[in-house]
């Protein structure tokens, strides 16, 4: 049984991604399966919706009172509010792999129980983006 915390945490997920937008590519594959051109086709479409991604998801984490900025702040506030809450971004059944082939094969889509694999997504964007704001001041060293 899940303990008060527990259960207001994934009920506070829960109602949060009600309005989450879907990452949703014109080839809703692996892009290792696909060929090269509508791999690239996805890529593209990745670009295109990379700053309404991250938008996304900064309106989402508003949501828990996280301003996801890509400095050392905001970047903190992420990661905290991660060990939280990340593990009930994922639909989870013992020894059925749906949410793996969710997330490489987009097979179940990206919705209902899995819409948290957009989160999941969007967060690795963030990451990357924090990264790109580091190198691009010189923080990470040579």
């Amino acid at each position: 049984m899940l303990n008060l915390t527990a259960w207001r945490d994934k009920w506070d997920i829960k109602s949060a991604l009600l309005d989450y937008p879907v990452f949703s590519p014109p080839h809703l594959r692996s892009e290792i399966e696909l060929p090269i051109g509508s791999a690239r086709e996805n890529f593209s479409y990745f670009l295109e919706h990379l700053s309404f991604r991250l938008c996304a998801l900064q309106n989402f984490l508003k949501k828990f009172g996280v301003d996801a900025t890509t400095d050392d702040q905001g970047l903190a506030a992420v990661s905290n509010w991660f060990r939280r809450y990340g593990g009930l971004l994922i639909y989870y059944q013992r020894q059925n792999t749906v949410t793996l082939r969710a997330f490489t094969n987009r097979d179940p889509t990206w919705t209902s129980e899995h819409v948290g694999i957009n989160v999941v997504w969007d967060l690795g964007i963030y990451v990357g983006e924090c990264i790109i704001a580091r190198v691009s001041v010189g923080l990470l060293g040579a």
